[in-house]
C-alpha cells in the first residue's frame, strides 16, 4: 500500500525497488502493478511530513501533526518503521496526546515486528489503524479498540499468532484486506451491538 492521497490531482513519480529483507530463498516479481483511485482509507492520509518525538512513560513516540491531529508513525529515508523506541515490551498504552494535540491515527507499520508486545490499549479518539500497524507482532494477545475507530487498514494485525477473541466497535466502517490473516488463535471476533462473527 503506497500513500498517494495527498498527491491527488497532481503528477507524481513512482519508483518501485525490490530488495532483500533477510528471508531465506527469497525471490520476487510483479505479476501486476495497479494504481487505483481511493479515498485515503488504507493510508489514513500518511505522507512525508515533518515528524516530532515525545517521551511518555519511558518510550519515545514518533508522530506527525496534520490538520491539528496527531498520527503516531515513524519515517526515515522514505521508509516507515516502528514508531516507538526502545523496542516496546509487555502491556502498552498509546498516549492520548502527542505534541499537545489529540492522537487520532495509528500509522503504517506502527508496531511492525514488535514481537514482545503482549497487549495494546488504543485511546478514545483514534479513528484509523493504518495498514500493517501491528503486522508480525507474534506475542500480541489483546488489543483494546475504542468506539471512535472507523478504519482498520490492510494487514493491520497480520500474523498476530496469539491474538485472543477480539471486540470491534460498532463505529467501524472499513476493514482492509488480510487485516487478521494468520491470527491462528483468534477464534471469534465480536462487533459491538451485532452478532458474533466466527
Amino acid at each position: 500500500v503506497v500513500p498517494l492521497f495527498d498527491w491527488r490531482g497532481r503528477s507524481a513519480k513512482i519508483e518501485i525497488i525490490l530488495k532483500a529483507n533477510n528471508w531465506n530463498c527469497e525471490w520476487s516479481h510483479f505479476a501486476r502493478i495497479e494504481i487505483a483511485e481511493g479515498n485515503g482509507q488504507e493510508t489514513c492520509g500518511l505522507v512525508g511530513v515533518k515528524y516530532g518525538t515525545e517521551t511518555v512513560d519511558g518510550y519515545t513516540w514518533s508522530y506527525f501533526v496534520k490538520n491539528g491531529e496527531a498520527t503516531v508513525a515513524a519515517e526515515k529515508n522514505g521508509e516507515y518503521s516502528c514508531a516507538v523506541s526502545p523496542s516496546p515490551k509487555g502491556a502498552i498504552t498509546i498516549p492520548k496526546t502527542l505534541g499537545g494535540v489529540k492522537v487520532t491515527g495509528i500509522g503504517y507499520k506502527f508496531f511492525y515486528r514488535c514481537e514482545e508486545v503482549t497487549s495494546v490499549t488504543i485511546p478514545e479518539g483514534v479513528t484509523c489503524i493504518g495498514p500493517s500497524a501491528f503486522d508480525l507482532c507474534f506475542g500480541l494477545k489483546s488489543v483494546t479498540i475504542p468506539s471512535s475507530v472507523k478504519t482498520i487498514g490492510a494487514w493491520a494485525f497480520s500474523a498476530c499468532f496469539q491474538m485472543q477473541p477480539l471486540t470491534l466497535p460498532e463505529s467501524l466502517e472499513y476493514i482492509g484486506k488480510g487485516a487478521f490473516i494468520n491470527c491462528k488463535s483468534l477464534k471469534m471476533v465480536k462487533i459491538e451491538d451485532r452478532k458474533s462473527v466466527v
